[in-house]
């Protein structure tokens, strides 16, 4: 389930939304570091004080942004207290994680951080914050939910092992959109290049939904992304759904096969949303949390608002767990850097 793949070595696109390309290198492997994550100090207080921030990375009206506002929105009946949602995008993230790491440590601003919170680290030179000290796992959102893989009808490909034929027969025809740089969507066709052995260009946008209007527009060739962003194109003919990237194909998508099913073997990848509070906020505070997004996941209209982003299913994991799962991506992505000798400058 875990972002394993990042690709380096800028190229100039003609896109005007794009900024660089990016060739891939195989990560090494890492080792899940057991401990981690911001230490919570045990104290008396079991629940923020006043309103709650939940402080989300990416732009109002995404996937993020719905998940925040339908879980703030029940959190705050069950907590008894205001829960305001507030967008700070940009930076890959790095603006509301930085804005969440200057907080106070008393559980009323949350983040709520995608899977790039643990690709930063390993792909800015310089951070305001760090990553593994200055946060504390609250809860888990979104449990890991796989992408597809969609291609314009144009592609004459109608499963993987002919996109890969095509690919490589057509060198730099072959282009995918991502949501920019560092972003899972990202990491996703740069694993397909790696394992697939296929020839890609990268065309990074500021944001999926003009990447997405490329692909339908016939102008960019394939993207991976979420199903409910696509899932509308694909049943109007607009798209080509080809794969989706668990480990293991996800009931919702019905016969969508996985990409190892199609043919690319080791490949998984999935996207993820984590509650973070700032690192030293009372034990009792963030179990108290935690407990309260649980009881918002179990909740009916909850459970079918997130079944398309990948449901609830797998949510229900300790403060302790989820600093682990988190930590062993952070650790990950870090060897991933270093193997290929990436260094960018902070934004």
């Amino acid at each position: 389930m875990h972002p394993a793949y990042l690709c380096f070595g800028p190229t100039q696109s003609a896109n005007p939304h794009a900024t660089m390309n990016f060739k891939c290198f195989k990560p090494l492997i890492a080792t899940a570091l057991v401990m981690g994550f911001g230490h919570v100090h045990a104290q008396s207080t079991s629940s923020p004080a006043g309103p709650i921030r939940i402080v989300v990375a990416t732009t109002a009206g995404g996937a993020a942004d719905l998940v925040a506002r339908t879980l703030g929105t029940k959190l705050g009946e069950i907590l008894g207290t205001p829960v305001i949602v507030e967008n700070k995008a940009g930076a890959n993230g790095n603006i509301a994680a930085d804005f969440v790491a200057k907080s106070a440590p008393d559980g009323q601003t949350l983040l709520l951080a995608t899977g790039a919170f643990a690709i930063n680290p390993a792909i800015y030179k310089k951070l305001s914050y760090n990553a593994s000290r200055d946060f504390a796992a609250v809860a888990m959102a979104l449990p890991p939910g796989p992408l597809v893989l969609v291609t314009h009808p144009s592609v004459p490909a109608k499963d993987i092992k002919e996109l890969i034929k095509f690919g490589n027969a057509h060198p730099n025809d072959l282009a995918y959109a991502s949501a920019g740089i560092g972003n899972t969507t990202h990491l996703a066709g740069e694993m397909f290049s790696q394992l697939g052995s296929v020839n890609l260009r990268h065309i990074p946008y500021r944001g999926m939904s003009l990447g997405l209007n490329d692909v339908v527009a016939g102008q960019v060739q394939m993207m991976f992304n979420a199903w409910p962003s696509v899932e509308s194109f694909v049943k109007q003919g607009k798209l080509r759904v080809l794969a989706q990237t668990g480990a293991v194909r996800q009931t919702a998508l019905g016969d969508i096969p996985t990409m190892a099913e199609a043919g690319v073997k080791d490949f998984e990848i999935t996207s993820w949303m984590v509650f973070f509070a700032r690192a030293g906020t009372p034990a009792e505070t963030i179990n108290k949390l935690n407990a309260a997004v649980k009881k918002a996941l179990e909740m009916p209209d909850v459970r079918a608002k997130l079944a398309a982003f990948g449901g609830t299913d797998g949510a229900a994991l300790s403060p302790e767990q989820l600093s682990r799962f988190v930590q062993s991506e952070i650790s990950r992505m870090e060897q991933v850097a270093k193997a290929a000798k990436l260094s960018l400058e902070s934004e």
